[in-house]
């Protein structure tokens, strides 16, 4: 290599410097944070607020308050009529004064504040249907369910979880006549006729052999008795005949099959 006419080393290109430069230091570092990818065109940042006209501002905020004063006041017309239905189911509606009883009136035809559940309103008494056989129309035996109260000295049967159909609708029907319960004179054409499968629903029957030749139904009201009465006769009820629940009935000897 020919030496400059100056007598100086001859100049390296700049290209090389730094590359010579870059290899005598060291890789070079990266930065800790890279700086942030610019916005794509028509985004808005995250903490940007979207402001709303005043007019719908105002709208917005008038419809939150007439809503709430809305549900507020139905809310409370709620709690009033209910509450009054309820006082007038435990203490009776003549107890109540006549600015609720009239407001309650009001609202009953339209059927949307009563009582719910399936036994809302309890019996306060206990009428029972006792079915009795007779051959003569003088001597009567009576058919025994298996869970009703029938004997007054038969211990009251715990019964739950089941739940005996039959016994169960012998209540109902105590509450009526039965002729709003056609399924009972049924019931008794069927204990007439003898058939094996009604009697078997029955805790016993006092006709084996062949079935009575009467029919007929008593309506007592049973009653708890005392300890004292209990201890001394052994009954658990006392009740009182309050009539014939339904007639004698009697069926010619060739419907019985």
């Amino acid at each position: 290599r020919m030496p400059s006419p100056s007598g100086s080393a001859p100049q390296q290109p700049e290209a090389d410097q730094s590359a010579r430069a870059s290899s005598s230091v060291g890789p070079r570092s990266l930065p800790a944070n890279p700086p942030p990818a610019p916005p794509e065109q028509g985004s808005q940042p995250a903490d940007a607020v979207v402001a709303f006209p005043s007019w719908e501002k105002s709208w917005v905020g008038l419809w939150v308050a007439v809503r709430t004063f809305g549900v507020g006041v139905l809310a409370a017309f709620i709690m009033v009529v209910s509450g009054t239905e309820t006082a007038a189911r435990l203490f009776g509606a003549r107890n109540l004064p006549q600015p609720l009883l009239g407001l309650l009136q009001r609202v009953s035809p339209l059927r949307t504040i009563n009582s719910y559940g399936l036994f809302a309103v309890m019996t306060t008494t206990r009428p029972e249907i006792v079915i009795e056989g007779s051959n003569d129309g003088r001597t009567w035996l009576p058919y025994g369910f298996k869970w009703k109260p029938g004997d007054p000295k038969r211990r009251p049967a715990f019964v739950a979880p089941h739940q005996p159909r039959l016994d169960w609708q012998m209540w109902f029907a105590a509450l009526s006549d039965y002729r709003g319960n056609p399924w009972f004179v049924n019931f008794l054409v069927r204990l007439a006729q003898g058939s094996p499968a009604v009697v078997a629903l029955l805790e016993g029957n006092p006709f084996p052999e062949k079935p009575p030749r009467y029919l007929r139904a008593v309506l007592y009201e049973y009653h708890f008795t005392d300890f004292a009465t209990r201890h001394a006769t052994g009954a658990w009820w006392r009740r009182e005949r309050k009539g014939l629940y339904c007639p004698e009935i009697f069926l010619r000897q060739y419907d019985r099959h």
